[in-house]
């Protein structure tokens, strides 16, 4: 290859994190063989390449309320997750089987014949890169090592990267995909989007190897290749799933774009106040995604920086020396009282009519689709929301703007198909008039459910989320291309698709 390529251009191999430091057979021997050290020490190679998808947490539901063992105090708390970079599972510890991590049995990893533990630890890159390389077979030591010279090449990380998905932390090498014999959920997973763990996983990486903490000389951070970017224009890919069928499992993959320009409800919530003069303020602990925020208008920071802290269920507390951001309940509460996502569904609607008095009626969402957020909504799982709320509690919202009201729905109600609704636009409404109009030329091609999940059951082979119980809380009127799965209704010269999903 180097023959090839000729003198100038840099060369490596991506070796698997679980590979790059030898081979370690599974038989309990404790033999270690070096067999990837002669390509490591090649003159034609100019770099350790390491695929590096290693866990940098261990977090479980019940954390929240009874503490996390490795200090984590949220899902994805970014100094907690720094730390496991060179600590924690693969480092510190491991577990002996499935049975052992569902309880949480730790393994200590050490070396009882001479003491080098890194031997065994894949986290311990220092240890590897800056020692002799020994094979271990049979109770004893090769007294030759192999080639590989300490410290003679930097690591480069051929890949790093976090699915986008609830616990990704837990297990960074697994993706979703219901078509691949490696469709799989991360530890622990409840299988809901979770952008914010992507950002943060990769925020702990970026501010250790960038930040002076690593041996120098150790990884080159000019070399750190994230995974994944795609060249396929945002957001064309994934929304147009007629012509790339990937597309749906973008939502809780490790792609980055249409991730990395939106943010986080902590960093959101920073700017705001750093926007208005604070310098001292605490966020880590609010965690969450914000795809989205629009302030109307001038006003305190305390009239916007709520409108984002509402959504999170989060709250300030202030005193003379620092503003804290905390969650509303020091003490979370349980799911059927305070839902964690809130979702919005671009759902099957088939038009009854749109009268002249702007009267409406259809679904709103139909039971057992598998949208693209691989999310199905199962039947009687707004029955509660609507005995709490009742129709007229559930707002008629355009774009799922707030401060845009359109009218109210009349009925609301699940029968054996999905949810019927029937709606009526208010004429003294400017926007409404504009909307029924739209609604009646064909221009607006959607409705959209905005929900809070409750419950949910994640089936771990297809990585389908059944939503068993969803507190509803609006049903707006939207803007939305058609996918290749839209079945279309013409009644009344108004046309209503079905949109597989996008979850906030």
């Amino acid at each position: 290859m180097r023959d090839v390529i000729g003198p100038s251009t840099k060369l490596t191999y991506g070796a698997d994190w679980s590979e790059y430091f030898g081979y370690h057979p599974a038989d309990g021997s404790g033999e270690v063989h070096f067999n990837l050290d002669p390509l490591w020490a090649s003159p034609a190679i100019d770099a350790v390449g390491i695929d590096n998808y290693m866990p940098l947490a261990d977090w479980r539901d019940g954390d929240a309320v009874s503490g996390n063992p490795d200090g984590f105090r949220l899902a994805d708390d970014e100094p907690a997750m720094r730390a496991m970079i060179t600590g924690g599972e693969g480092y510190d510890w491991y577990y002996g089987s499935e049975a052992d991590r569902k309880a949480r049995v730790r393994s200590p990893i050490i070396d009882g014949l001479a003491g080098k533990h890194w031997l065994y630890r894949y986290k311990d890159l220092e240890g590897w890169w800056s020692t002799r390389h020994f094979d271990r077979a049979g109770g004893a030591e090769a007294s030759q090592p192999s080639a590989w010279v300490p410290r003679s090449k930097p690591i480069w990380f051929t890949e790093l990267g976090c699915p986008a998905v609830d616990k990704g932390a837990n297990q960074p090498n697994v993706f979703t995909d219901p078509k691949s014999a490696e469709n799989a959920l991360p530890y622990f997973s409840g299988g809901g989007r979770a952008d914010a763990m992507q950002r943060r996983f990769l925020d702990a990486h970026h501010g250790w190897w960038q930040g002076g903490g690593a041996a120098a000389g150790l990884v080159d951070p000019d070399h750190v290749f994230v995974w994944t970017w795609d060249a396929r224009p945002y957001p064309a890919f994934p929304e147009n799933a007629r012509l790339w069928a990937d597309g749906r499992n973008w939502q809780l993959g490790h792609w980055l774009s249409g991730r990395l320009g939106t943010t986080t409800v902590a960093d959101a919530i920073a700017a705001i106040l750093a926007d208005h003069g604070f310098s001292d303020f605490d966020v880590s602990m609010v965690g969450g995604d914000l795809t989205g925020f629009r302030v109307r208008g001038r006003g305190p920071e305390r009239g916007a920086g709520s409108g984002v802290a509402g959504n999170a269920s989060s709250d300030g507390q202030g005193t003379s020396a620092k503003a804290r951001i905390l969650p509303t309940s020091e003490n979370p509460m349980s799911t059927d009282r305070l839902p964690v996502w809130r979702t919005k569904k671009y759902a099957d609607l088939t038009l009854a009519g749109v009268t002249g008095d702007g009267v409406f009626s259809g679904y709103a969402s139909l039971f057992g689709e598998v949208d693209l957020g691989k999310d199905a909504i199962q039947p009687g799982a707004f029955v509660k929301s609507l005995e709490k709320r009742g129709a007229a509690g559930v707002r008629m919202l355009f774009q799922h703007d707030p401060a845009e009201p359109l009218g109210r729905w009349r009925t609301i109600r699940e029968d054996g198909r999905g949810l019927y609704v029937e709606g009526v636009l208010s004429p003294g409404v400017a926007r409404a008039r504009e909307v029924h109009q739209l609604m009646k030329s064909g221009a607006l091609d959607g409705l959209s459910i905005g929900f809070q999940t409750v419950r949910s059951r994640t089936d771990r082979t297809t990585g389908v989320r059944r939503i068993l119980e969803a507190d509803l809380w609006e049903i707006s009127i939207v803007t939305f291309p058609m996918l290749p799965s839209a079945r279309v209704s013409n009644v009344k010269n108004a046309r209503w698709f079905w949109l597989p999903a996008r979850r906030r």
